[in-house]
């Protein structure tokens, strides 16, 4: 975002869809990025960035992610197609997946909070990572 200043709190809230941001306060140029990220500007022209929870492989759970890490964007792409369906898991296209958010204190800025795993990835990123996950 050049040539914009942004606020350097963070702000985590919960549950947020991207459709339910008030994307139509920001400048018109910003306006596709501060829906793909969460970027809410207030009426001093300050953006406020918060973790995202869309559900998962939904167009706009895509946009965030194409943002956030556009890597594992493309890996679920390839995966949901392959699969020829969208509600199997985002790392390994098993079926049933649940969707899931991520239950963290400090998620990072723009973080797609939202996945759809399998009862195994879940298992293994909670082993690896140590990642805890609610329903969405």
């Amino acid at each position: 975002m050049t040539g914009s200043k942004v606020n350097k709190r963070r702000l985590v809230i919960p549950n947020r869809s991207i459709g339910d941001l008030p994307t139509h306060y920001c400048q018109k140029e910003e306006a596709g990025r501060a829906k793909a990220i969460g970027a809410v500007s207030t009426q001093f022209g300050n953006i406020v960035v918060m973790a995202l929870y869309p559900e998962p492989h939904s167009a706009e759970w895509f946009t965030a992610l194409g943002v956030f890490d556009p890597r594992q964007a493309a890996t679920t792409r390839q995966i949901l197609k392959a699969v020829g369906r969208k509600d199997v898991c985002s790392v390994c296209g098993d079926h049933p997946a649940e969707p899931l958010r991520i239950v963290a204190a400090n998620l990072p800025a723009e973080a797609v909070a939202s996945i759809r795993l399998c009862a195994d990835c879940r298992k293994m990123r909670w082993q690896m990572y140590g990642e805890v996950f609610e329903p969405l």
